[in-house]
Parts: structure tokens; sequence; C-alpha cells
């Protein structure tokens, strides 16, 4: 283990996930939770997190998207991979962000292969992005990660 994972380690820091980079994400949901988080601007932001394993990585993320809240709703703590991709559409005032949701089943599995859809600034307020690679010999399991 590198410096950089077993600093992560050591100060229970999990990753973030961000769909800006427009790929379509795998992920199993296992815990959401009301959360205000605050934006580089000072401004308190109401949303839910959610705790999910993506690659046999835990890691996290926050939204404040009521259409990808009522769409993941049905997946918390079930045993069922979701798929999810962020789109940028283009609107009548330029462009907004649509997330593409599905449950994975055989015909869901091309999507996560297709190119990604990076689209115009998809705005303010967004967790930044910390790559990494899965890493599944230090996987814990979801009840020992601090969410």
């Amino acid at each position: 283990m590198n410096a950089s994972e077993q600093f992560l380690k050591d100060n229970k820091i999990v990753p973030f996930i961000s769909f800006k980079d427009g790929q379509s994400h795998r992920i199993r949901i296992y815990k959401d939770k009301l959360d205000t988080i605050t934006d580089k601007n000072g401004v308190l932001i109401d949303g839910v997190s959610y705790l999910v394993m993506e690659g046999g990585t835990a890691k996290k993320f926050f939204t404040k998207s009521i259409s990808l809240i009522s769409k993941l709703a049905s997946f918390v703590g079930k045993e069922t991979d979701v798929l999810i991709q962020m789109k940028s559409v283009k609107d009548a005032g330029g462009y907004k962000s649509v997330y593409d949701v599905k449950a994975v089943t055989p015909e869901t599995e091309q999507m996560a292969e297709e190119p990604p859809n990076i689209g115009e600034d998809f705005g303010e307020g967004e967790i930044p992005v910390i790559e990494d690679e899965p890493n599944t010999e230090n996987s814990q399991a979801a009840e020992e990660i601090p969410f």
C-alpha cells in the first residue's frame, strides 16, 4: 500500500464519485442519508449523501438532484447494481444535466462500455473527483465504513 492509500485508510477518508466525467458508473448503494454540504461560495446545499461500492471500493457521493434522488430511492440497500451516467442535454437556456439510471441486466451491461458524453459546464457545488483504481484487497464491509 502506498503512502496516499495508507493516509486515506488511517484517516477513514472515503473517496468521492463525480458524475461529471460523463462515464457510466456501476455501483451498489448501501446507505443513504439526508445531508447538507457547503459549496465553495459558503452556501448551504441540502440533499442526500450515498455510501456505495464501485469496483470493490467503498465510495460516496452527494446530490441535490430531485430527479436522481427519486430514481435511486428504490435501490438503496438492495442487492442490485445500478448504472448511473450524467449526460448534458441542450435546453432552452443552454445545457442542463440529466441522469440515466438503470438496474444492471444483461442488456444494460453494454451501457458501461459506451464512450463518455461530456457536455458543457455543469454548474457549481459538485463534489470534486478523486480518481483511484479499484482496490479489492483492502475492501471493507459497508458497516465498517464511516458515513
